[in-house]
């Protein structure tokens, strides 16, 4: 286990370190760190919340505020929330919030709001000191982080204590103290249970911190001795670093990805797959969306400015069923819920340009959500371009033009795969008269969007712009699977009602994973289209 020897110090002091590792000083004068130490504010940097409180000389000052939820929110108006604001609307616009992890920015706007919040209420002067608890494993690269965001809140000084060492350090500084940190402090008195030995040092004192997070749990062993700490980290810590690193590699991973993208997935295809299908990081997922659809190679084709020649345009020939449909699209997301904001602006912009621009497929409903989600991801003309490329070459023009001719394929495409993957939920579904037209359409036009979970949407999309409408239908019979004991037992309307609610009832993992489990090819598909082509009729 890794060992430091600490000398135990006024946190005000510039002697010692807490931790064991480097002190960070982010001022440039390289004056004595003394003085500057004896102010300033320590927040506990928690997977779900940040919790601070802030120092003067040997007073430690606290309020209720000083507690907020890792959460940020963009508004429809451009406005940033922080904290409770942001979770309040986590429900409604789950799009639109993101918990801080380690993006850089949005942890900086959380340090800054507790620096704006420690000022306000407790009457301080500029603070700008910083002290980070932090979890136990924290890596080189999630240090630097906090360096950068602590500099960006307008911090000059850091310093970071690992959680269970602060624990065991403020407790031995102030031994009132029962929790700190975020940890659990369990102390000894220098023996080891009933009938042990007395410890060689009447001076030694064992402390174990255990630190319950919620993302693991660690521990540390300190071995306190004429004022010299000695910690030690327990073997948990050392078999969960490996586990607790695998976000980061994840990261890192699509992170060089980007820089060239299409060599990567031209040279490593399995490998590309199977990283898309564990979804793409929140934060690249709208940029890896248009390199997967090539909708900026549509600027080869067009002019450069083809959106703002398409949005000018005086009269759109769908102009009034776009404006009707925008308050029935995403009616609770903080994007699109107000009348006349900016979401709800772009999305009339978008969808009335693309019916100016194609006026054979002009606008249908189902539009307005795949539009809705795109431009939760991107700007307007790259949401314009990304309609294109998915009428065009994933070829969804037919889910929207006269007469369904596109919908009424995948339906048969459907019932086919039905009766061969689940024979006896296909009789009995023919047996109550249930088709496809009643429960899969806005499955196969909204591609999955309309009544599944957020979670599940990204997820799904991910996948078929890397792969197509395969996934569509394995999403489609994955949900007949997993409710299939029921729908066996249920009459018409029961089937109906069960159908209905089964995406938002499941969880958006094990979704996927049953779909992706289900054997489909991409032959059996052409197959069954080839039996639907020779059966249509003129007309039809």
């Amino acid at each position: 286990a890794e060992k430091s020897r600490i000398a135990a110090a006024d946190p005000s002091s510039s002697s010692g370190f807490f931790d064991g590792s480097v002190m960070h000083e982010l001022s440039a004068d390289g004056s004595a760190l003394g003085a500057m130490w004896r102010a300033g504010l320590s927040i506990d940097l928690g997977s779900t919340t940040l919790r601070a409180s802030a120092w003067t000389g040997a007073e430690v000052k606290t309020h209720a505020d000083l507690a907020i939820p890792a959460f940020i929110a963009l508004t429809s108006a451009g406005k940033v929330l922080i904290g409770h604001e942001a979770q309040s609307v986590e429900q409604q616009s789950p799009g639109n919030v993101f918990r801080v992890g380690s993006l850089l920015r949005r942890l900086a706007m959380l340090f800054w709001r507790l620096r704006e919040v420690a000022q306000e209420r407790l009457g301080l002067d500029a603070v700008e000191s910083l002290v980070l608890s932090v979890p136990a494993l924290l890596g080189m690269v999630q240090r630097r982080t906090l360096e950068e965001a602590a500099v960006l809140a307008g911090f000059r000084r850091l310093r970071l204590l690992r959680s269970p060492l602060g624990a065991v350090l403020w407790k031995y500084l102030t031994p009132s103290t029962r929790s700190v940190c975020g940890a659990q402090v369990a102390c000894g008195t220098g023996k080891k249970g009933k009938g042990a030995e007395e410890r060689r040092s009447e001076g030694e004192l064992q402390v174990l911190a255990i630190d319950v997070g919620s993302g693991h749990l660690s521990c540390t062993l300190v071995v306190i001795e004429n004022g010299v700490f000695e910690a030690a980290l327990a073997e948990v810590e050392k078999k969960s670093q490996k586990a607790d690193q695998e976000p980061l590699k994840h990261l890192e991973q699509w992170r060089v990805i980007c820089i060239d993208f299409h060599r990567f997935r031209a040279k490593c295809p399995d490998k590309c797959k199977v990283l898309i299908r564990q979804g793409i990081p929140e934060f690249l997922r709208g940029s890896v969306w248009q390199k997967l659809a090539l909708s900026r190679e549509l600027l080869h084709k067009h002019p450069k400015d083809i959106y703002e020649q398409m949005r000018r345009t005086t009269s759109a020939p769908c102009e009034g069923d776009i404006v009707r449909d925008i308050n029935r699209t995403f009616p609770k997301h903080v994007l699109f819920r107000d009348k006349q904001g900016l979401g709800q602006q772009q999305l009339l912009n978008v969808l009335r340009a693309y019916s100016v621009f194609n006026a054979e497929v002009g606008y249908c409903q189902g539009m307005g959500f795949i539009c809705g989600v795109l431009l939760m991801y991107m700007c307007e003309d790259d949401a314009f371009l990304m309609l294109i490329s998915l009428l065009e070459n994933y070829r969804m023009a037919g889910l929207f033009m006269p007469n369904l001719p596109l919908l009424n394929k995948y339906f048969f495409q459907l019932q086919r795969l039905l009766e061969m993957h689940m024979p006896q939920l296909y009789n009995h579904l023919a047996e109550q008269g249930v088709e496809p037209t009643m429960y899969a359409s806005q499955w196969f036009m909204t591609v999955c969007i309309y009544n599944f979970p957020f979670a599940t949407v990204v997820r799904v999309w991910d996948i078929f712009l890397a792969e197509g409408v395969k996934i569509i239908f394995r999403i489609a019979l994955a949900l007949l699977k997993l409710n299939q004991e029921a729908l066996l037992n249920e009459s018409f309307e029961q089937i109906l009602q069960t159908l209905k609610q089964a995406p938002s009832a499941v969880e958006s993992e094990t979704l996927i994973q049953v779909a992706l489990s289900i054997k489909l090819k991409n032959k059996t598909l052409k197959d069954i289209e080839s039996e639907w082509l020779s059966q249509m009729t003129p007309g039809l």
